[in-house]
């Protein structure tokens, strides 16, 4: 039997919530604060919850949405979602008559993947419930790899990283001489191409007999980026 709401549960005010709230429970490390609780379900469904109460292993709230007020069961530890059920002004509707928002299948997220980043394609993707329903999605982009994590409810953006492609090839003698004399004139004495500090690096030795100064120039031998200019 469906339990009806109880016009006795305790008002939310200012984030203050009323004695009991952990009663059931008592201050057990493992269980969510009923403030993360409620932060999560108003984040989630976008409204605001109204009333909470722990009861019966649940902590039980009232939530009031754009599209109505609803009853949801939440498991005190792992966070998932037991019930969420709409209420009306006899109280609880009818079991059936609605099951509130549904989660996102696979395809729903790889098409969020494809609006975030444009010719990416998927190549990993894990439901997570443990802490908070979210699809770990990981996926490829020009070369470059990504992560993605997104709200299995609402398809919001919990996080995104992309990584840079690194060229399999450093770049070659010739094009790292050019950089380093756009980086200071003169003529190429010597190029070295060396590992300083765990990267590939070349050295090049330049010359300007003009103003009779010479410069090392040290160019990152991937992405040839001016690392450091020595001059002697």
């Amino acid at each position: 039997m469906k339990k009806r709401w109880k016009q006795a549960l305790p008002l939310l005010c200012g984030g203050a919530f009323l004695t009991g709230v952990y009663g059931m429970f008592g201050n057990d490390p493992e269980l969510l604060h009923a403030e993360e609780a409620v932060e999560m379900m108003e984040s989630r469904y976008q409204g605001e919850v109204t009333a909470f109460q722990a009861l019966d292993d649940t902590y039980t709230m009232q939530l009031t949405a754009a599209d109505g007020t609803y009853q949801i069961d939440l498991h005190p530890v792992t966070g998932e979602v037991l019930a969420f059920e709409p209420i009306n002004e006899h109280g609880l509707a009818p079991s059936g008559e609605s099951e509130g928002p549904e989660r996102l299948d696979p395809s729903e997220v790889e098409a969020i993947v494809a609006d975030t980043a444009s010719g990416a394609v998927v190549t990993e993707m894990e439901l997570k419930e443990e802490d908070k329903n979210v699809y770990d999605v990981v996926f490829s982009q020009d070369g470059a790899s990504g992560r993605l994590e997104i709200d299995a409810y609402s398809g919001d953006i919990e996080l995104f990283t992309l990584e840079e492609a690194v060229p399999v090839d450093p770049i070659d003698r010739e094009e790292a001489a050019a950089i380093a004399l756009e980086a200071f004139s003169g003529v190429v004495d010597d190029i070295d191409l060396e590992e300083k500090d765990g990267r590939l690096v070349y050295e090049i030795e330049v010359e300007n007999e003009a103003s009779d100064q010479e410069a090392d120039v040290i160019i990152d031998a991937y992405s040839g980026e001016v690392l450091d200019i020595k001059h002697d």
